[in-house]
């Protein structure tokens, strides 16, 4: 999109005219080119997936009962190939309060 300036009663020199133009430019090739970058990433390795916090809370409600079978599912899951970081994303709390429903 072009300003006119003129329109405007506002006097711009060429050469600022010019430098605006150029970085719009730029900033336009940049964004394109890193938008491309991360279509060919996700093609490539798929997208990530962000677990929110609200999510990991959910567990507040739990007895002890409870934390002792989420613990012992992902015990399982461990016991059949599962890292302990996929396990807990599976059964959907944290790693750490994995670690610290163990103590319990």
């Amino acid at each position: 999109m072009k300003v006119d300036y003129n329109a405007c009663n506002i006097q711009m020199p060429d050469s600022y005219l010019s430098r605006i133009s150029s970085f719009m430019k730029w900033a336009h090739d940049k964004i394109s080119s890193e938008i491309e970058n991360n279509e060919k990433i996700e093609t490539e390795f798929g997208t990530a997936e962000h677990q929110s916090a609200k999510k990991l809370r959910t567990h507040t409600h739990l007895d002890s009962r409870d934390k002792s079978l989420v613990v012992e599912e992902i015990d399982r899951l461990r016991s059949e190939g599962d890292k302990v970081y996929a396990a807990c994303q599976k059964v959907g709390i944290h790693i750490q309060t994995y670690y610290k429903w163990r103590k319990l």
